[in-house]
């Protein structure tokens, strides 16, 4: 047994099989769980050794609960202490810390046909944003999340599936300045961590085309997705 939290955790969710845990730098706050043999083998990031025993108990009990398709309900004050931390301003600093030190490099790609930084350019010098960052297309095609601001890094990511002829500028231009929004409107964290706060709805509001950019994209979303996959 590597330590009391994980037999704290072991007894409060009944696990009679033996366990231990090896701690990892991950670039983010990343635990996994998974049988071996007779026994459970825990992965953790290694921040994790210096937060609440409370709040490592609950992590053990989260992926307990999640590997056994169950709740225990002596767990579960431990694993909202776990949920709360991870929801936290101090677990975001915690992982913007990892991502600078442990992440990976990526490829830049400014696209064939909406290049990104001259619709940064636009979008930057129309609304007055200061943006001093990267920015670059997935590497792969996603049309489920069509972009994300890395703070660690201060970078702009597209979806690949945006670099398409059929797609009006606008609509890029649109994710661009709802990712700019997100590099100068800081996460509030009142009773839960609010990533599209009250200002920043009211900010995004201004972007001159945003009723047609959300119609196209709720339109034609799925036809660009069809082709992809299917060639039609």
């Amino acid at each position: 047994m590597d330590s009391i939290e994980l037999e704290i955790a072991r007894e409060i969710c009944h696990v009679p099989d033996s366990c231990s845990v090896d701690f990892k730098d991950y670039s983010s706050l990343r635990a996994t769980l998974k049988k071996r043999g007779g026994g459970y083998y825990f992965t953790v990031a290694k921040e994790f050794k210096n937060t609440d025993i409370s709040v490592q108990i609950g992590l053990y009990c989260h992926l307990f609960e999640k590997l056994f398709g169950k709740k225990f309900s002596e767990a579960d004050s431990y694993v909202k202490v776990y949920k709360k931390f991870i929801k936290s301003q101090k677990a975001e600093l915690i992982t913007d810390h990892l991502a600078r030190l442990n992440g990976r490099d990526v490829l830049i790609d400014k696209g064939k046909f909406h290049n990104l930084d001259r619709l940064l350019n636009q979008v930057c010098t129309a609304y007055s944003i200061s943006f001093n960052g990267l920015v670059s297309y997935s590497k792969e095609k996603s049309f489920r999340r069509l972009g994300f601001y890395d703070s660690a890094r201060n970078r702009i990511v597209i979806s690949k599936s945006l670099d398409d002829e059929r797609v009006p500028p606008y609509v890029v231009e649109f994710v661009l300045y709802h990712e700019l929004l997100h590099s100068i409107i800081d996460v509030e964290f009142k009773a839960k961590r609010i990533v599209h706060s009250k200002r920043f709805k009211e900010a995004e509001d201004k972007f001159k085309y945003k009723k047609e950019s959300d119609e196209w994209i709720n339109r034609n979303l799925s036809k660009l997705k069809r082709r992809s996959l299917f060639g039609f």
